[in-house]
């Protein structure tokens, strides 16, 4: 178990995960998935009481059951975080037009893409 610090630390960052997660719904291009994911793995590490809270929340406890039972993501949910990711990253260059943050964003789209495609993904429903 951790210490008492820590666990502190991971409860705390698991609700700021969440709350991003809650602000990802309003915001188009930001995914809620994988912030709700990270605050259930800070949660699972912290509070098996705020763990299962998310877990059977009735909005996101399907992702993270579906997750945590081996499933991986939607298929929908991958291939919409790297169109937009793709669709959104150009325009970034291309409003900051400084070379430093072209070169950040692209290895910041390259190195998301990846770990992203990497995941494993489902096209039906599992049944968790």
């Amino acid at each position: 178990m951790l210490k008492a610090t820590g666990r502190i630390l991971l409860i705390i960052l698991g609700w700021i995960f969440v709350i991003v997660g809650i602000i990802a719904l309003l915001v188009p291009v930001l995914p809620t998935s994988p912030f709700i994911l990270l605050a259930a793995f800070c949660f699972a590490r912290s509070s098996k009481h705020f763990h299962h809270m998310l877990q059977t929340n009735k909005h996101f406890g399907y992702i993270v059951r579906a997750y945590e039972a081996g499933y991986g993501i939607p298929y929908w949910l991958k291939r919409n975080f790297i169109g937009l990711l793709w669709f959104s990253l150009p325009i970034s260059m291309w409003m900051i037009g400084e070379m430093w943050a072209v070169i950040s964003l692209l290895v910041f789209g390259v190195t998301a893409t990846v770990l992203v495609a990497r995941l494993k993904a489902y096209r039906e429903d599992p049944d968790v």
